[in-house]
């Protein structure tokens, strides 16, 4: 289906639902507009409503028919796999979630044997350790059989992470062992607070240590590499009811990161708060921390980096960082049959 998701072309939905893991999910989109269309189901306003809408969104549900969808495509297009949902969610079986990365593997090994561009498949997760779990345990069934998984190269693997204590994701991701060169993409959407990707500490249970996931370098013991790294980060404010504004330095620093350690860097959107203040609307003060304070109360409160926020409105705050569009995508080394 096609979308308007500014890094993406088109939506493919094997898998559909999801539950919320950690304060990014607060304000999910796609909670929000399925409980809508969920809601019209019950009450009996949408007749020949998709049968996935007869069930709430916490129920994750395994779309079988949808896997032949990519086949027909002809053109090359880019694809966000499982807008709605997470493809990694504990609640699918590990035999499912390998039938939908054969599925697209194998989509784009045809393709590319037959001489044509592959899609561009984009999955994006926050259950990070589960990803690297099974992703590895799918590339050892390559190596087993002796069989190259060229079409797994045009497919893109991203986690979702909005501030720091998030930042193990990225550090799992990087982690990845693989038999072809993978992007690995980081979705600071929403973003709300601080995130260093150049400095990120490994959980205990992975022997701990300092990285640096844009580079795949451990800053602790010099010479010690990750098998993959970031090479995409891809950052953007909160839409919706309820939305939590988004700092400009948050973003700024993201970009500069990006810029120093070679990765591409795409400014998604502010959100629903932009900087500065605006007609008819009630400005705010935006610490760095993530404080909010009334501008009246500016003087008097402990502030860091305060900015003048104001809800303005999604189109209204725009995309522009800095007076620039920022649409960088990174380089995918092309593989050949």
């Amino acid at each position: 289906m096609p979308t308007k998701i500014e890094w993406a072309e088109e939506t493919w939905n094997p898998v559909v639902g999801c539950t919320k893991v950690s304060t990014e999910c607060k304000h999910c989109y796609a909670e929000r507009l399925h409980a809508k269309r969920h809601r019209a189901w019950k009450r009996g306003e949408w007749r020949g409503a998709p049968a996935q809408y007869s069930r709430p969104f916490t129920e994750v549900q395994f779309l079988e028919d949808r896997l032949s969808v990519p086949a027909r495509w002809r053109a090359p297009r880019a694809v966000f796999c499982c807008s709605m949902g997470d493809l990694f969610h504990e609640d699918l079986p590990a035999r499912t979630i390998l039938r939908i990365l054969n599925t697209m593997e194998q989509v784009n090994a045809n393709r590319i044997h037959a001489g044509q561009e592959p899609h561009r498949f984009m999955v994006l997760t926050k259950r990070s350790r589960r990803m690297r779990d099974i992703l590895e345990t799918w590339f050892d069934e390559f190596l087993e059989h002796r069989v190259a998984p060229i079409g797994a190269a045009s497919i893109w693997f991203g986690v979702s992470v909005g501030r720091q204590e998030f930042a193990q994701r990225a550090l799992d991701l990087a982690s990845i062992r693989s038999p072809v060169p993978l992007v690995r993409f980081v979705s600071a959407e929403p973003l709300l607070g601080s995130l260093w990707l150049d400095h990120v500490q490994a959980d205990d249970r992975d022997g701990g240590g300092l990285y640096n996931v844009l580079t795949g370098e451990r800053l602790d013991r010099p010479g010690q590499q990750l098998p993959g790294r970031v090479s995409w980060v891809i950052v953007g404010g909160e839409t919706g009811r309820g939305a939590r504004p988004m700092h400009p330095a948050w973003a700024r620093s993201l970009r500069t990161q990006a810029r120093r350690y070679g990765a591409a860097f795409f400014f998604k959107q502010w959100g629903e708060f932009a900087p500065g203040e605006a007609p008819s609307r009630t400005p705010f003060l935006l610490d760095v921390d993530g404080q909010v304070v009334p501008v009246e109360l500016g003087e008097t409160a402990d502030l860091d980096r305060p900015v003048v926020m104001s809800r303005v409105g999604r189109r209204a705050a725009g995309r522009e960082l800095d007076g620039r569009l920022y649409e960088e995508y990174p380089e995918a080394e092309e593989v050949v049959a």
